[in-house]
C-alpha cells in the first residue's frame, strides 16, 4: 500500500478544524477530487458516498469514520474500488 503525506497550515483553531474534517459533508469543498457526498438518513457520524474522480472516471467509495481523538486526530476508512485510510493529526 503507497503512503503519502501532507501538511498544510489552515487559520482555525484545532477544535473547529476538527469538526469541520469530522463532517463528510464538507469533503467536496476542499477535495477537488470529490464530485458529490450522499450521507446516510441516519447521519454523518455513521458515514458517507462519495463519487471521487479516478483517472477520469467517476467511482463510488463508502467513507467512515474508524478512529479519533477529540480536537486531534481522525481516521477515516475509504472502501470500494479504491481502499485505503486517511488519518488527520491536528
Amino acid at each position: 500500500m503507497a503512503l503519502f503525506r501532507a501538511e498544510v497550515d489552515v487559520a482555525a483553531p484545532s477544535d473547529e478544524a476538527f469538526g469541520y474534517l469530522r463532517d463528510p459533508v464538507n469533503r467536496a469543498e476542499w477535495d477537488p477530487s470529490v464530485r458529490s457526498v450522499e450521507v446516510d438518513s441516519v447521519g454523518a457520524d455513521d458515514g458517507a458516498r462519495l463519487t471521487v474522480g479516478f483517472y477520469g472516471r467517476a467511482i463510488q467509495v463508502e467513507y467512515a469514520l474508524v478512529d479519533s481523538e477529540p480536537g486531534t486526530r481522525l481516521e477515516f476508512a475509504i472502501d470500494g474500488k479504491v481502499r485505503g485510510r486517511e488519518t488527520f493529526v491536528l
